[in-house]
């Protein structure tokens, strides 16, 4: 669901969301919620802004604790409109074991994830969740989990 061109004609807006959840490490609380463990998660909640025309790019921000030639993570988003006229989580998308490709200790990486905002457009006054787990896979999962990153026209 990314758009070629603006649809409004209007400047791109941007906007970070740091991740919640349970730190396991104080000496990493400040870069993330880390996930290493089962039962493990962080969390974002956006509300979708007033300006809002269309997505450009969603994407979480990921600081890995080691290298690795993969790692995995479970990913649920889910919105409804705050209005009342929908369940916060009427549009779902679950990736299960969702492979984050190679990782190198201590450096940032992005993931995009607009293909887990597209099964229905957003819109205006939408509460979008977006809930990463561990994936007890043979893949070994040991990051901090930033935030999210919600750029659109």
């Amino acid at each position: 669901m990314t758009p070629t061109s603006n649809p409004g004609g209007g400047a791109t807006k941007e906007l970070f969301i740091p991740a919640q959840g349970r730190y396991q490490d104080d000496s990493m609380a400040p870069y993330g919620v880390i996930i290493n463990g089962a039962g493990e998660r962080a969390y974002m909640k956006l509300l979708i802004p007033l300006d809002f025309a269309a997505l450009s790019v969603a994407e979480i921000i990921l600081l890995p604790q080691s290298t690795q030639a993969d790692m995995h993570l479970s990913l649920t988003t889910a919105w409804g409109s705050r209005a009342g006229a929908e369940a916060y989580n009427v549009h779902t998308e679950v990736a299960n074991h969702f492979d984050i490709g190679a990782t190198v200790q201590n450096q940032y990486k992005s993931y995009n994830i607009n293909s887990q905002l597209d099964i229905s457009p957003l819109a205006i006054g939408d509460i979008v969740i977006i809930d990463l787990t561990y994936s007890a896979t043979v893949q070994f999962t040991n990051l901090a989990v930033a935030g999210f990153r919600f750029k659109y026209y």
